[in-house]
């Protein structure tokens, strides 16, 4: 089984223009596995960077999250799945939200989102 990922971007700056760094903590809502191999882990958040204001993976590269319509099987669960993203800018920890992902569009603003329901 093939899965496809969505890339996740988004921008952070402090009013000014100026980019500001910090962190995103992607957790899923449950263990997500794929033809049987274990794919996501619940106790296992995706870490991502916010680099001069700009969202990367750990790496440094693209952010790809496996999204919420993709065909696997969810432990313990008949349902949905559903992330959970913590973000720390400048220091701050912002309150964190809950959100589907959709398989399309390929590339997603965070920001968009912020206040789409899920959990």
């Amino acid at each position: 089984m093939s899965l496809t990922y969505v890339t996740i971007t988004g921008t952070w700056e402090d009013g000014s223009g100026e980019p500001l760094n910090g962190t995103a903590t992607f957790t899923p809502s449950a263990s997500v596995y794929a033809s049987g191999v274990p794919v996501l882990q619940a106790d296992t958040p995706v870490l991502a960077a916010i680099t001069g204001g700009q969202l990367l993976s750990s790496s440094g590269g693209p952010l790809r999250l496996l999204p919420t319509d993709s065909p696997v099987t969810v432990e313990g669960l008949t349902g949905f799945w559903f992330w959970t993203v913590q973000i720390t800018v400048a220091g701050v920890d912002q309150d964190p939200w809950s959100f589907f992902l959709p398989s399309t569009p390929a590339t997603v603003d965070l920001g968009a989102l912020v206040g789409t329901p899920a959990g």
